[in-house]
């Protein structure tokens, strides 16, 4: 099966147009179906939307998802010092051809699903492709750094050709976000991060802000806010700690998790 029909398939999981549930979707307009760029983005609230758990369908079979991931990547928009999400996710395709055959079968009629999830978006044509560049090429950088990695810097020239950007974010990037989150509001002068939550298996932490004049929840006994980097050992603990920490209470700090 060509990585072209692959793309097809996947574009039965995505919708351009954010309207609501139950009506109908219009087609798209003549501007985005002409486009020959190689550059989408959409606007979401999720930190934590990734290309294969929520734009490939877990039902294509031959040759396997991992084709696609040759063809296409997600790229989430973020500061590129705090790592804080901004509303924005990029979507880089290898050429124009695959491309087109993602645009070519947006769906037009009830019933689809748009994401894995049943979550519309609605893409827009970036056309600032060397500004994406010097974006990606300060966010793989400054992961490599807060992680720790033995993964070299890169520059504009190492990533000229797109195939190069589709290889780092999936096979490099996104591995390590993974494993990744960012912690806010902890706080304690007893411990650090990793003694007081030995049992999740942080790898690394780094604290990226400290304002001892913001203090958090309106608590006059609560600490400054703070801004943490963590790199656990595996994706399934850094999940479990999202899962029971975000929103819990150390210290009279509200705790929140944002996963990378």
């Amino acid at each position: 099966m060509s990585s072209n029909v692959l793309l097809e398939k996947l574009i039965q999981n995505v919708v351009t147009e954010s309207n609501k549930l139950g009506t109908r979707l219009s087609p798209l307009n003549k501007a985005v179906t002409n486009y020959q760029g190689q550059l989408l983005t959409f606007q979401s609230y999720n930190p934590g939307f990734t290309l294969t758990r929520d734009l490939i369908d877990n039902t294509i079979t031959a040759p396997s998802p991992k084709e696609l991931l040759k063809d296409v990547c997600l790229v989430p928009f973020r500061d590129h010092k705090y790592l804080t999400f901004k509303d924005k996710y990029y979507l880089l395709f290898r050429n124009s051809n695959a491309m087109q055959s993602f645009l070519s079968l947006t769906p037009t009629q009830d019933g689809i699903p748009m994401t894995n999830n049943d979550i519309r978006l609605k893409l827009k044509l970036a056309y600032q492709t060397d500004a994406f560049k010097n974006y990606f090429t300060r966010f793989y950088n400054t992961l490599q750094d807060y992680s720790q990695s033995n993964n070299e810097h890169i520059t504009i020239n190492d990533i000229r050709h797109h195939r190069k950007i589709i290889f780092l974010q999936n096979n490099v990037l996104q591995p390590i976000m993974d494993k990744s989150l960012l912690l806010w509001n902890f706080h304690s002068k007893e411990h650090n991060i990793k003694d007081m939550f030995w049992y999740y298996n942080i790898k690394n932490s780094i604290e990226l802000f400290n304002d001892p004049n913001n203090i958090n929840n309106n608590n006059d006994n609560a600490g400054p806010t703070t801004l943490h980097y963590l790199l656990f050992q595996c994706a399934r603990d850094r999940n479990s700690f999202q899962s029971n920490i975000h929103g819990s209470i150390l210290q009279n700090n509200k705790l929140l998790v944002e996963p990378l």
